[in-house]
């Protein structure tokens, strides 16, 4: 039992190393930086995707859902623009789909269907 106990408490310091290295490897090749980068980049599209959605929704609530969607496409082109991220238009047009869905479905009460 007691060998069990030992390797256990070597096998624990040994994967510490590892992952010590494997850390340090990422941070000096600026890996974790460009996946902190990507995480903010993707926040600021999902903020901006629901914020151009509600935006339109609210603004042009007279106009027809063509004009609306034209309308959000813009708002959250520019917001991510003025933030420094690019994102490509189909990328866009289909980000915009899916909260949409997303959004009609918890506010069809409000909205209607």
């Amino acid at each position: 039992m007691e060998w069990m106990l030992i390797i256990d408490k070597v096998l624990y310091i040994l994967v510490s190393i590892v992952l010590y290295f494997v850390i340090k490897f990422l941070q000096d090749k600026g890996i974790i930086e460009k996946i902190k980068k990507i995480q903010v980049s993707d926040e600021l599209k999902e903020t901006s995707i629901k914020l151009g959605i509600l935006y339109a929704q609210q603004v042009y609530n007279e106009q027809g859902g063509k004009v609306k969607y034209e309308k959000a496409l813009e708002y959250i082109s520019e917001y991510l623009t003025k933030r420094g991220v690019t994102v490509d238009e189909d990328e866009l047009k289909g980000l915009i789909e899916g909260n949409l869905i997303k959004i009609k479905d918890e506010l069809s009460s409000v909205w209607g269907k």
